[in-house]
């Protein structure tokens, strides 16, 4: 379905990628080859923040008409507004978490329709994600040395390069489609996964990431958003994906407590500047 839009041979990751980041789909990765096997559809979710409240996960027509008839009959607004390459965002002002639990059961009630709450995901998120090392742990032993054309992810440049008989530590992939990434710390190396094996090889060494408290602004090179669940983290605060800005993504709405916490669990300290 995606290549019908998009033919890029990366362009089905990307698609899953954005929609796991929101909360809309939940993507199944196999512990053996670090790649995505399965993804399934998220429960409806009305999600409580402290910058607004927004739909996440599974909708319809008859979900969002039952949504926007109870909400309205409450005095809210109803506001549904375009997104560039996700579904429509659907937000709800005033909604505080107690307000949403009456609405979620309203509409199970009257509609017989599924809709849970999740205040402040961002934060329960990231105090239940692993250490940045933990979860190199988990990932599988595997080796490179059978892959021809490996090239080596610069830190400092932020720029693959030809790894040529390279063993040292750092992030790897393979020159060819399809991908495969590695990691190499500690004499072992471990497959892994963009972006993921770019933090493990910058953790401690190279800031990936800058934040600007005045703006809540947190930016990230675009070719190293935040990995997986801490990007999830990162956009669930306020229900938008990061927007590009020149050699950068750019995720808004990061209080300073968020900002701090994404910095602890990747290993990276964080820059205060103009993002």
């Amino acid at each position: 379905m995606v290549g019908q839009h998009d033919d890029r041979p990366w362009g089905a990751l990307e698609c899953a990628r954005t929609l796991s980041c929101l909360g809309h789909l939940d993507l199944n990765i196999d512990p053996r080859t670090v790649r995505p096997t399965r993804w399934s559809i998220a429960p409806a979710t009305i999600v409580v923040t402290e910058s607004g409240s927004f739909l996440a996960g599974f909708r319809s027509d008859r979900l969002i008409a039952a949504l926007t008839d109870h909400a309205v009959d409450r005095g809210l607004q109803v506001t549904r507004t375009p997104a560039p390459s996700s579904p429509d965002r659907i937000s709800f002002t005033p909604l505080g978490g107690a307000d949403a639990l009456q609405l979620a059961d309203a509409i199970r009630t009257d509609s017989n329709l599924a809709v849970g709450v999740c205040v402040d995901p961002s934060k329960h998120l990231l105090e239940w994600l692993p250490s940045l090392e933990k979860l190199r742990m988990t990932l599988p032993l595997d080796d490179f040395v059978i892959h021809e054309g490996l090239e080596r992810f610069d830190v400092t440049t932020g720029r693959w390069e030809p790894a040529g008989t390279s063993r040292a530590e750092g992030a790897y992939r393979t020159a060819r489609l399809p991908r495969r990434h590695w990691h190499r710390s500690s004499g072992e190396t471990r497959r892994s996964l963009d972006p993921l094996s770019k933090w493990l090889a910058a953790a401690d060494v190279q800031p990936l990431l800058a934040y600007d408290p005045e703006t809540q602004q947190l930016a990230c090179h675009v070719g190293c958003p935040l990995p997986a669940l801490h990007e999830r983290a990162a956009v669930l605060a306020t229900g938008w994906t990061p927007s590009h800005v020149g050699s950068h993504m750019i995720y808004g709405g990061i209080n300073d407590r968020l900002a701090a916490a994404l910095a602890r669990k990747l290993r990276v300290p964080v820059i205060h500047g103009s993002a």
